[in-house]
This record gives C-alpha cells, structure tokens and sequence, in this order.
C-alpha cells in the first residue's frame, strides 16, 4: 500500500490484528498495566534532561516488547540504532536491577 507523508509518497502495510495474541480471561489486567507502567516510567525517568539516555532507554523497551527486535544481539541492536555497545549495556544494567522480575526473563539482553 502507499501513504502519504511530509516527504511525499511513502510504503505502508496494514496492521495484521489477527497475529495479536488475546490476553487470556484469568491473567492478571492490573498486574500487567502496573509492570507496563513501571517499564514506561523508567524509560521517561523525570525530569528527563539526557536525551541520549532517554534514547538508549527508548530502544531497551522496544527490544523487550517488540519480539522481532529480540533476534538481535547487544551489539547488533546498538548497531542498528547507530549506538555503541557499551551506551545500550550499561542502561541494560540499570533495567535489570530496577526491574529485576522482568529482566529475569529477558534471555534475549543477557550481558
């Protein structure tokens, strides 16, 4: 498909909703917004004056909730984002002591 955007015509695709998994009735809603809310406050961190660490916590969370990102290594995902290794590790660090129960089951971000 094609779109428009500030640059002119631009590819799109559709999102595919039949590929997002239903939550199932017993799971926890509450549970999961209050760990999708502590993900989220530890990428914003405010008052947020360090834009680089903002953009290395940016790409921790979508390397964690994008499950193609989860392919790649440290090294490769600091790569792809035009960082270095060492900028995206020592964020990685700080996740897994600030959210030690997510990072646990983050075999993907192993150091």
């Amino acid at each position: 498909m094609q779109a428009y955007d500030e640059h002119g015509v631009t590819q799109t695709v559709d999102f595919c909703y039949g590929e997002v998994e239903e939550i199932p009735i017993n799971t926890d809603l509450d549970a999961i917004l209050e760990m999708n809310r502590r993900v989220w406050q530890w990428v914003y961190q405010p008052p947020n004056k360090d834009l680089d660490g903002f953009m290395c916590r940016c790409i921790i969370a979508c390397w964690i909730f994008c499950p193609p990102l989860r392919e790649y290594t440290q090294t490769d995902i600091a790569a792809r984002f035009g960082k270095k290794k060492q900028s995206l590790n020592r964020w990685i660090v700080a996740f897994k002591r600030e959210l030690p129960e997510v990072g646990q089951h983050l075999q993907h971000t192993k150091i």
